[in-house]
C-alpha cells in the first residue's frame, strides 16, 4: 500500500509510516523521516532545553540517575577498569592521541578498546567510525 506524507508530499510505502490506531488506515499520516526530523528539531528548542534542565534537578530524577549510574558501574566493571587505567596513563603523556585510523581526521577522536584485558592497546577512531565499529562488532571481554 502506498500513502502520501502530509509534510513532505512524497508517496511512500506503508512501512515508512508509524502505526497509529486512531488513523483510518492504522498508520500516521506523516512519514517516519519527517517525524524524526520534527522531533529532533523540537529537542533543540530553548523551551525543551529549559524543560530538560528543570526536570533533571528534581529529586526523583536525581535518584534515578544515581541508580542508573550505579547499575552501569556494576555491569561494565572490566570496561571501567580498562578505561581508568588508560586515561591515567594518557594524562601523564605516556600515550599520545592519534588521528582516526579509518579517515585520518583529528577532530572528535576517541580511544577504543577492542579487548578490555589490554587497557593500553587502543585504536583511535572519530566518533562516527567509533559508533560504526560498535554497530558491527562486539568488544572482547566486555564484562
Amino acid at each position: 500500500m502506498i500513502k502520501t506524507c502530509r509534510t513532505c508530499g512524497v508517496e511512500k510505502q506503508i512501512d515508512d509510516y508509524y502505526v497509529h490506531s486512531q488513523m483510518g488506515d492504522g498508520h500516521l499520516n506523516i512519514c517516519k523521516e519527517c517525524v524524526r526530523k520534527r522531533v529532533s528539531d523540537y529537542a533543540k528548542t530553548p523551551a525543551r532545553i529549559a524543560y530538560d534542565k528543570r526536570r533533571n534537578q528534581t529529586p526523583k530524577r536525581k535518584a534515578w540517575t544515581r541508580e542508573f549510574c550505579r547499575k552501569q558501574r556494576l555491569k561494565w566493571k572490566k570496561k571501567r577498569k580498562a578505561s581508568s587505567k588508560f586515561w591515567a596513563k594518557f594524562k601523564t603523556g605516556a600515550i599520545k592521541k592519534l588521528p582516526c585510523e579509518k579517515c585520518g581526521t583529528e577532530k572528535w577522536v576517541e580511544a577504543h578498546h577492542s579487548d578490555y584485558n589490554k587497557p593500553y592497546e587502543v585504536i583511535w577512531l572519530c566518533s562516527l567510525h567509533h559508533k560504526e565499529w560498535h554497530r558491527n562488532n562486539k568488544a572482547k571481554n566486555e564484562r
